[in-house]
């Protein structure tokens, strides 16, 4: 197996385990603690799954900054779609579907000029089809997990992995040219 794939995916894995904790609250039950879970989840799963893709040069920062905001966001937008949205079942896998999409989406789009990477329509059509698996596969680990953390980090896990899998895919042709580090 190649060993940047190998470590990328186990990175993935990890920012999942991680996202996974700081969902279940760490034993944390209060109004102060909500607020920042889309953020610490946002940092995350910028560090774990998009970092590699951040171009380093004296922007590297701010390009950092940008994708930790706009994996907030997604985190923000997908959870708010699945427990708020019209329509929204908490379990029901379509609206996980749905939210999935949407996360993806407002990942993919900062990726693409944030850190920068080459927007072509197979990196958008991985991270389609990504996000379409990653909605069930969260669906399923996530509904009817109250305090049952190692299902729960699972749920993560599998859409921190194939989001990340899509985006190494989906660069592929770039890294080979030496246009992505």
């Amino acid at each position: 197996m190649n060993m940047q794939l190998a470590g990328r995916v186990g990175m993935c894995f990890l920012s999942g385990i991680v996202v996974g904790l700081i969902h279940d609250g760490w034993g944390v039950l209060n109004d102060l603690y909500e607020p920042l879970v889309y953020l610490m989840s946002g940092l995350v799963f910028s560090a774990g799954v998009l970092s590699p893709y951040v171009r380093r040069d004296k922007w590297v920062a701010l390009r950092a900054l940008g994708l930790v905001l706009a994996s907030t966001l997604s985190y923000y937008v997908a959870v708010t779609l699945v427990s708020e949205g019209v329509g929204a079942d908490y379990h029901d896998w379509i609206s996980f579907t749905i939210a999935s999409v949407a996360g993806a989406a407002l990942v993919i789009g900062p990726v693409v000029f944030l850190a920068p990477v080459r927007p072509s329509t197979k990196l958008f059509a991985l991270v389609l089809v990504s996000a379409l698996i990653g909605g069930p596969v969260t669906w399923l680990t996530l509904p009817f997990t109250e305090d049952h953390l190692p299902l729960v980090a699972l749920g993560y896990m599998g859409w921190h992995a194939l989001i990340g899998l899509a985006l190494y895919f989906g660069t592929e042709g770039a890294r080979l040219s030496g246009t992505l580090r």
